[in-house]
């Protein structure tokens, strides 16, 4: 991790890409907890993409059953300050009711299966020492 990674804008196919510093997204701080970026796993085929940090888990269950994981603890641990304040935010945000915007220009982000983290909150929380 850290600056050598980056996304290829180029050869990227995500529909959703957006430019982001990928060193300060790959780093927690106390306004951007969050250090869920994509990481390349380094049991697959460098041909193979990259996969979320917050999905790593899941992606070695389902495609390295026989490798042993705390190899490669240190590149997909979350720390227990990061998930204590996703946890925070979470809360915070469902908390409050929000409203779809109305009207035209406002379509819903369609994001592919492959790049969605919807696996993420659950991944955290499950590592969490206070959510057991």
């Amino acid at each position: 991790m850290g600056s050598s990674c980056q996304v290829d804008h180029q050869k990227s196919c995500c529909p959703n890409l957006c430019h982001f510093s990928y060193l300060s997204a790959a780093m927690e701080a106390p306004n951007s907890p969050c250090t869920n970026v994509p990481i390349i796993c380094p049991l697959c085929p460098s041909s193979a993409g990259t996969i979320w940090k917050y999905n790593a888990y899941i992606h070695f269950s389902k495609h390295h059953l026989s490798a042993v994981l705390t190899e490669h603890l240190s590149n997909i641990t979350t720390s227990t300050s990061e998930c204590a304040a996703l946890q925070m935010k979470w809360e915070k945000c469902y908390s409050t009711c929000r409203q779809k915007p109305k009207g035209p220009g406002h379509a819903s982000l369609v994001i592919a299966e492959q790049h969605s983290s919807w696996l993420a909150p659950s991944y955290v929380f499950s590592l969490c020492p206070f959510s057991n």
